[in-house]
């Protein structure tokens, strides 16, 4: 599971309630759920541009400041647009992020 993967990968600071040292690059983090993701990401693709990201919120971002009128989790235009291609759902791939 990926809970027991997280444990594996971030040993907890001594001293620390909430600091964690990642095992595979050093970094020392408060937040093991977004940084496990830099090494075993999902990746989350716009629907409009392909443009990919390891993180959802990442990808949330770049519509709302690429694509205004674009929702990517409900897959709707705010206002009407002409010419935009939507695939049908954000697919999982691995391919290069963009911004």
């Amino acid at each position: 599971s990926k809970s027991w993967h997280m444990r594996l990968t971030f040993d907890k600071l001594p001293g620390y309630t909430n600091l964690h040292r990642c095992k595979l690059c050093g970094k020392v983090v408060t937040h093991i759920r977004n940084h496990y993701h830099v090494h075993f990401p999902g990746r989350f693709e716009c629907p409009l541009c392909q443009a990919t990201y390891t993180r959802s919120d990442n990808l949330r971002t770049h519509c709302r400041f690429k694509h205004p009128m674009f929702n990517p989790f409900t897959r709707k235009l705010e206002a009407p647009q002409d010419n935009v291609d939507v695939k049908p759902s954000l697919s999982v791939n691995n391919t290069t992020e963009k911004s």
